[in-house]
């Protein structure tokens, strides 16, 4: 596989060579009389002096190989739960008994939280389990590093309607929406996101969108520079020019002739 910077090392030389050509060491006409190209050879020169001029400023004539510069960028991805509904538990409800949350599982970030739905003992709070940890925002609250989490939170066994709840999770922010029915009410998976940054400092996302961003996570995508693609575009349109000249000599050739 070549290199970036073999790839860009090629583009160069490759720009050299039609400098060259444009300048009188080679002919662009194989046989015959020439057109006259003289408007097209000098718009040609002068992009090709630009893409060189700005594939230096990116250092490729530097020999480093890059294209721009890579940025990383994190994505803001949908959940499922899995269950999607949480029944409702009372348990026996006697001194001291501590009962069961169920276990959720959100996919596809891959971790999976408990949480209760009993009458009296939990009430439908979230338990201190899979390495959550949990917050009430509201609806378009940004979710940073500026909100306080905390391993289990406590909901009234009583409370009802949607919700919004914050979590982070290893090196990720997101939220969950629920409906929590009520009292002895089943509670209902609505839905959820998550960040899949790596930056906790500088990673957010949005509470009940998809809106989010920062600085860590995603792909590496290499950014053209601006010149660049100008440049590159330019090249294209002078060719286009150079074919079409071509053509139009060729049928006055004919037309001569006959």
């Amino acid at each position: 596989m070549i290199s970036s910077r073999g790839r860009f090392l090629k583009i160069y030389r490759f720009l050299q060579l039609l400098n060259c050509y444009l300048s009188g060491g080679g002919g662009l006409e194989s046989a015959g009389a020439k057109p006259d190209l003289t408007g097209v050879v000098c718009g040609l020169r002068m992009t090709v002096t630009s893409v060189k001029i700005s594939l230096a400023s990116m250092g490729v004539c530097a020999g480093l190989g890059a294209f721009g510069e890579a940025e990383l960028e994190a994505d803001v991805i949908s959940l499922g739960a899995s269950p999607s509904t949480i029944s409702y538990s009372p348990g026996d409800q006697g001194p001291g008994d501590q009962g069961s949350p169920t276990l959720v599982s959100l996919t596809p970030l891959g971790g999976t939280f408990g949480q209760y739905n009993d009458s009296v003992v939990h009430g439908k709070g979230f338990a201190n389990q899979g390495g959550f940890a949990w917050a009430n925002v509201a609806q378009g609250q940004r979710i940073d590093k500026n909100i306080v989490f905390t391993g289990s939170l406590i909901i009234a066994p009583t409370s009802f309607g949607e919700r919004l709840f914050a979590f982070k999770q290893g090196s990720h922010y997101g939220w969950i929406k629920e409906n929590l029915g009520g009292s002895g009410v089943d509670i209902t998976f609505i839905s959820g996101a998550y960040n899949d940054g790596t930056d906790l400092n500088n990673d957010f996302i949005i509470a009940g969108t998809l809106s989010g961003g920062g600085g860590g996570g995603g792909v590496a995508l290499p950014e053209p520079g601006t010149t660049g693609l100008m440049g590159l575009a330019a090249l294209a349109a002078g060719a286009t020019a150079i074919r079409r000249r071509r053509a139009a000599t060729a049928t006055v050739s004919v037309d001569s002739a006959s």
